[in-house]
């Protein structure tokens, strides 16, 4: 073999160690964004719960204040506010 071929395989050979370094970091960014992403959806979903707990509490703290209240709240559903019975020669604009 003559040296420009030998330098020819030699250049080829690291050109293709680079490549494959370079394929290597991109799976291993790749797999790292992956695996945050799957974090900040457990945490999500932890505080979702955790919200999803303090509503059922204060849902049950409205039935035990309230038992016989016109407002039916029902999961999935939105509770419709009444209007608040105050005179308006409280002071307040409304």
């Amino acid at each position: 073999m003559s040296t420009s071929s030998k330098k020819i395989i030699y250049a080829l050979l690291v050109g293709f160690g680079l490549f494959m370094l370079c394929g290597a970091a991109l799976l291993w960014v790749d797999n790292r964004r992956i695996e945050r992403h799957t974090d900040e959806l457990n945490d999500l979903r932890i505080h979702l719960n955790g919200r999803d707990q303090d509503v059922e509490i204060l849902r049950r703290q409205l039935r035990a204040c309230c038992p016989d209240s016109s407002l039916s709240i029902r999961p999935g559903k939105r509770a419709t506010a009444a209007k608040p019975s105050f005179p308006k020669e409280d002071g307040w604009d409304h």
